[in-house]
Formats: C-alpha cells, sequence, structure tokens
C-alpha cells in the first residue's frame, strides 16, 4: 500500500517487508528550504500504427515549507495563479487585473482546488500540497533504483522516476486495453520535472496573495468569462487547410477531406470553458436551422484542452453532452495534435470551411454578434454554391 508518514515522507510497502522511500516535496523543503518546480506535461495517442504527442503543458510551482495553518505552495497554469496559503486559496488570471477568487476554506486544499478546476492532472500537486498519493488505493508491482512501478487498476500503470536524491523528476501514467477505449489504442500522459532552490523571500512574495483593489467573483467560471477577450472575426491568409482526422464518441473516424461539397463549422471547446457553453448553445440552434431546410451544412464541435485525466475523456465528454443537451457531432482530439495544427491556443474558437476544403473565416472567442456572423457567413456560402 501508499501511504504519507509523519515528516512527508512517501513509503511504499513491498512484499517480503521490502520498502522504497520516495523523497516527496515537503521532505525536500524541510532539507532545502523553498523550492520552484516547472511541470510539462505530454499525452501521447497510439493508435492503428500512428503515434500522436501533443503539445507540452507548462506549470510552475512555488513551494515553501508548511506552516501550522497548513501548505504554502503556489500554481501557476493555463493562464490561472492559484495560491494556496494554509487554509487560504485565492485564484487570479493573467489578463484580469481587477478580480479574483477565493475558494470557501476546506480541510483539503488539493480537493478545493481540484473542484474549482473540475481536475487537474499533475501528479505533482498531490505532493505539493501534501495530500494523499491519487494512486493510494493502488498496489507496487515493480521497484528498482529510481524506478517505482504503481498498478492502479486494471487498466493503469504510474511509474515514478527519482534522482539520486529522491526527487520525483518525472511520472508516466500509462493506459491501454481499456474496453472504453477504441480497441487497440494506448493513451500515455508524462510530466517531467525539473527542480530547483529558490530564496525564501521570493517564495513567501510568488505565494502572497495580494487582493487589495480587486473585486471577489464567486467562481473560476466567473473569473474566465472576465478574462475573455472580445471575439473578432479574422479572415485566415490564404493557404493549405489542416488536416482534421478524428474520432466521435462512438467512434466513428471523421475526415474533414470526406466533406468536400458542403460548408463546414468547427467549434473548438472543452467542458472547463464557460465561454464555449454559450458558444455549443448558439452552434447547435444554426445547426438546427440549417438541419430543417436540409442544408449541405456539417457542424463539428471539436473537443480541445481538455483537462483532467486522458483515461477518463470520453466519459467526462459523454456526461457533459448529456447534462447539457447536446446534440451536436462531438471529436475528441485527445493528443493535441489537431489544435496545435490549427492554432488553437484559447477557446472558443469557431471556423467557416467552404465546400471545397478552404478555410473562409475565423472567430476567436464568443461574444455578442458572433452567432449571426456565423450565419452570415454561411448563408454567403451556400448562396455563391446555388450560384455556381
Amino acid at each position: 500500500m501508499i501511504r504519507f508518514l509523519a515528516g512527508a515522507v512517501l513509503v511504499l510497502g513491498l512484499a517480503g517487508g521490502d520498502r522504497t522511500r520516495l523523497v516527496d516535496v515537503q521532505s525536500e523543503l524541510a532539507e532545502a528550504g523553498a523550492v520552484r518546480i516547472e511541470s510539462s506535461m505530454v499525452l501521447e495517442t497510439s493508435y492503428l500504427g500512428r503515434v500522436e504527442r501533443s503539445r507540452p503543458l507548462e506549470a510552475v510551482y512555488v513551494v515553501a515549507p508548511a506552516d501550522e495553518d497548513g501548505p504554502r505552495a503556489m500554481l501557476r497554469m493555463n493562464g490561472y495563479r492559484t495560491s494556496v496559503d494554509g487554509d487560504a486559496v485565492h485564484i487570479a488570471h493573467e489578463d484580469v487585473h481587477d478580480a479574483y477568487v477565493r475558494l470557501p476554506k476546506a480541510k483539503s486544499p488539493l480537493k478545493a482546488v481540484r473542484d474549482a478546476f473540475r481536475s487537474l492532472p499533475d501528479p505533482m500537486l498531490d505532493l505539493v500540497l501534501d495530500e494523499a498519493w491519487p494512486a493510494a488505493a493502488g498496489s507496487v508491482v515493480d521497484s528498482r533504483d529510481g524506478e517505482i512501478v504503481l498498478s492502479l487498476g486494471a487498466f493503469d500503470r504510474l511509474t515514478l522516476l527519482t534522482d539520486e536524491t529522491g526527487r520525483v523528476v518525472q511520472a508516466i501514467h500509462d493506459r491501454r486495453d481499456d474496453p472504453g477505449l477504441p480497441e487497440g489504442m494506448r493513451l500515455r500522459t508524462t510530466w517531467a520535472y525539473a527542480w530547483a532552490p529558490l530564496p525564501p523571500d521570493e517564495a513567501d512574495a510568488a505565494i502572497r496573495f495580494d487582493r487589495s483593489q480587486r473585486q471577489r467573483l464567486d467562481d473560476v467560471a466567473a473569473l474566465a468569462v472576465a478574462a475573455e477577450v472580445a471575439p473578432q472575426a479574422d479572415s485566415t491568409p490564404s493557404g493549405p487547410t489542416p488536416r482534421l482526422e478524428l474520432s466521435a464518441l462512438d467512434g466513428t473516424m471523421v475526415r474533414l477531406e470526406d466533406l468536400r461539397g458542403q460548408v463546414v463549422v468547427l467549434d473548438f471547446w472543452a467542458t472547463w470553458c464557460a465561454p464555449c457553453r454559450r458558444a455549443l448553445r448558439s452552434m447547435q440552434g444554426l445547426a438546427r436551422e440549417y438541419e430543417r431546410t436540409d442544408s449541405p451544412v456539417r457542424f463539428l464541435a471539436v473537443n480541445v484542452r481538455e483537462r483532467g485525466a486522458a483515461d477518463s475523456l470520453l466519459d467526462r465528454v459523454a456526461r457533459f453532452t448529456r447534462a447539457n443537451d447536446l446534440e451536436l457531432e462531438i471529436l475528441l482530439d485527445r493528443s493535441g495534435v489537431v489544435a496545435d495544427e490549427w492554432s488553437i491556443s484559447s477557446i472558443p474558437v469557431t471556423i467557416v470551411i467552404d465546400a471545397d476544403g478552404g478555410v473562409v473565416q475565423r472567430w476567436d472567442g464568443f461574444g455578442a454578434g458572433t452567432a449571426e456572423a456565423v450565419r452570415a457567413e454561411i448563408d454567403r456560402l451556400l448562396a455563391e454554391m446555388t450560384r455556381g
């Protein structure tokens, strides 16, 4: 079994009484003071002989020794800055300078942060906040110098790699043979960690949160709305249309090149994105309009940049679509490759493609008038097809 002992040393019990000690963040802090940990996550999808890798998702932790009130840390990821100082958890966004969110006090800062963001995939978060390791119910199946392999269930394994001091420098989560995935698909999520000492005053300054001159918002969704940039249509420069070949929720493969002769509307979104929900509802309304007139228009809602464990993506998106009564055709960009090729750096993004497969219009963000602008562009293209 896996458990935390006093002194914050993670101890893994092995068969035959052998024990392997893995020095975690807090014990390292006790010896070395404050640290900065840079995390880089990459999702790799292997399917039908093809391997695709997402672009790295970067995060930065600043961790100081815990005090009597609890853990002290700062996490910066996806534009959000989360400060944990004992039982106080504050969240701000780099694009919003006059607002913040304070999470309700909870016995577990880790749970409060995960609930606020739906889920955060990085295992280092658990160590930083000195909580039970997420694999606590797992069992050690292999252990050697610098490497410990844990079974997390029938389909999952977590491999922890450490340096000579016992610091975690890499975590690898493998999922395969899951009946919830297409047959033969394997998912691997890899986190790489780089550690560096910090002067205590720098760590304190990074963790300390100044809420003066800021308005308190109710939740992270409200902060996301405040951070939303007003959408502007941007005619995409001429050039080859990026490829798009993704599986739908039912496993069916959809290829953009097979949709020639139709106007295609792509809506890039994620379950955690509040503005995306408004965009999805509007696109669904438009899809119903064109379906009633039997117009050659295809709407594809492409799920990208999804947070949380990769192995639960399919179930998470399916639950979201049911809860929100979505009838749009949902595609899953599991690896992030499509988002990279289409230059999706923020969401929502709406793109209209003509019957020849060329990108004619793009909107980054979604606000008043976006749906009408999309409708006008579709109608223009349909009129051109009729005249042609």
